[in-house]
């Protein structure tokens, strides 16, 4: 394994991958697990390896004594309770979308 100056977009970090001499000499790289996962699951010359290894959970944030708080921890809380988040990622993850027509 040789070291490789580090691409400054994702898109380029794609492109060095599709334009790797083979799959065994070739560019690889780390990356939001979110985003790979959209790439490999819409193009067929990708693939992504192993499992994430690292979560990065998101936060919402709003200002101190907010109505807007306790509103969205609510909200939060009832999706969660009927497994709507759950629906909506096994949806849009857990189930390869058509790459027909992209």
């Amino acid at each position: 394994m040789k070291e490789a100056n580090l691409p400054a977009t994702f898109e380029e970090a794609l492109k060095r991958v599709r334009e790797s001499p083979s799959s065994s000499e070739g560019f690889a790289f780390l990356g939001d697990a979110t985003d790979i996962r959209y790439q490999t699951y819409t193009n067929c010359d990708l693939q992504m390896v192993g499992d994430e290894f690292s979560r990065k959970p998101y936060a919402l944030a709003v200002q101190q004594g907010s109505p807007l708080k306790d509103q969205f921890n609510d909200a939060i809380l009832k999706l969660l309770n009927q497994r709507k988040l759950e629906t909506l990622k096994e949806r849009w993850w857990n189930q390869k979308p058509s790459k027909e027509g992209l």
